[in-house]
């Protein structure tokens, strides 16, 4: 069996580079990566945004407002590659039940009497995804009972 001497000087001088180098490069990686989650977090945060102008177009619109919707399908396939499972699965709650809605108006089995349960209902599933947006945003945040505050424009206010 062969053994190496290896020269005690040469083992000092060994330690000595891992000491110098593995301090620089761990600092290096912890550095990037805190760069890539800002990256991450800002873009992820300009897609909800867009995400949650499209939510305001829903449910500002009628039931009918095939704008408001191909809107929100174009910023949920824009936020979906950034967006955690909670909020998919909310917009897919809020675009399943839209879809239903178009279904059962085109088929006239909604009523007038019917209109303000729906508004009830939408805004719900609005709530569940602005909920969904903030706990992924910010889950240490310690106020959730948030509700997503709908305004209208001049025309429907005075309807």
């Amino acid at each position: 069996m062969l053994v190496l001497q290896i020269d005690q000087s040469s083992i000092i001088a060994l330690i000595g580079l891992l000491g110098t180098v593995l301090p620089v490069g761990i600092s290096y990686v912890l550095t990037k990566n805190k760069e890539i989650d800002a990256s991450i977090r800002q873009e992820k945060t300009e897609r909800y945004d867009n995400l949650i102008d499209a939510l305001v177009m829903i449910a500002r619109s009628k039931p009918d407002d095939d704008d408001a919707l191909n809107n929100f399908n174009t910023a949920y396939n824009r936020a979906m590659a950034y967006a955690n499972d909670c909020v998919l699965e909310r917009c897919n709650d809020l675009h399943a039940w839209i879809l239903e809605q178009k279904l059962l108006e085109n088929q006239n089995h909604l009523e007038k009497a019917d209109m303000g349960q729906l508004r009830t209902q939408r805004n719900a599933l609005i709530n569940g995804i602005s909920k969904a947006i903030r706990l992924d945003i910010n889950p240490k945040a310690k106020y959730f009972r948030t509700l997503a505050l709908i305004s209208f424009g001049k025309d429907r206010a005075t309807k």
